[in-house]
């Protein structure tokens, strides 16, 4: 099982890939598919700060 730091990483690396994905689009070929991407990376970062508490981390680790 992954801890929060680690769902964090992820969900942080796949809003630079969907960023990324926008910004190299060309003009003619538009897909909502990185746009549908970054938000739900987003929301996923978003949970996970909310839910996140650095107690219990610091307690897994010793």
């Amino acid at each position: 099982m992954l801890s929060t730091m680690e769902r964090l990483s992820v969900y942080s690396v796949l809003c630079v890939i969907a960023m990324c994905s926008l910004l190299l689009q060309a003009g003619n070929g538009v897909s909502l598919i990185p746009v549908v991407a970054f938000f739900g990376a987003v929301l996923g970062i978003y949970i996970e700060m909310r839910a996140w508490n650095p107690t219990s981390e610091e307690a897994e680790d010793n």
